[in-house]
């Protein structure tokens, strides 16, 4: 999917005042953790620490923070653990920018704990081919004005990142996903998945990497 889209240029998701060097690719797993602070602190800490601004990544990571949440609790065999989306960690209120024009598909606050939160879902079309970002753990601010068809371009805000009160239950950051068939889906898709599904979702979901545009 990437290749058809290798002369677009898309506006820095995160906005135009960053840099390459102002990001730093990691897995959560390698995120030193003191148990007497909340993940929040040690994220900005381990972003001090290496002299960067904003922590992403997480793109078909297999993760344990999961675990501690009902939503994704089942057997061992259909246990849902595998990342989706590309997350970003920012600070609260962190204005998110559509990085290329499309319409709203559809909006919602998925207020259960461990999921999005307010979350919104863009259809985009370019070269003839269809595809939807998503884009998840927004403030609920976010959603208003919002409707479906309404018209976005590429560098406007979209949204703004939303407190662990309003999105799911975690740090303040967004969840990106690239979705080539949204299907039935409303405001919602699935960001985590199994490994039996694994495959299935690698081919909808696509790494989202290339629309990020790291400036």
């Amino acid at each position: 999917m990437n290749s058809s889209f290798k002369n677009i240029n898309p506006f820095p998701l995160m906005g135009n005042s960053y840099n390459a060097l102002d990001y730093l690719k990691v897995d959560l797993k390698d995120i030193p953790r003191n148990l007497k602070n909340t993940f929040e602190y040690d994220m900005k800490f381990y972003s001090e620490t290496n002299s960067v601004k904003l922590l992403y990544g997480g793109y078909l990571e297999q993760r344990d923070i999961y675990d501690s949440f009902d939503l994704f609790k089942a057997q061992t065999s259909s246990r849902r653990n595998i990342h989706l989306g590309i997350d970003i960690w920012a600070p609260l209120n962190h204005e998110i920018f559509l990085p290329v024009s499309g319409t709203v598909h559809s909006f919602k606050d998925n207020t259960e704990a461990g999921s999005y939160g307010p979350t919104i879902i863009i259809k985009h079309t370019i070269n003839e081919i269809t595809f939807y970002t998503l884009y998840g753990h927004l403030s609920k601010n976010s959603l208003k004005n919002l409707h479906q068809g309404k018209a976005i371009k590429s560098g406007e805000v979209l949204a703004c990142l939303g407190s662990s009160q309003e999105n799911g239950g975690y740090a303040p950051h967004l969840h990106f996903q690239v979705i080539k068939e949204v299907g039935d889906n409303f405001g919602d898709f699935p960001g985590v998945c199994s490994k039996h599904e694994l495959e299935y979702y690698k081919q909808i979901c696509p790494d989202p990497s290339f629309l990020i545009n790291f400036n």
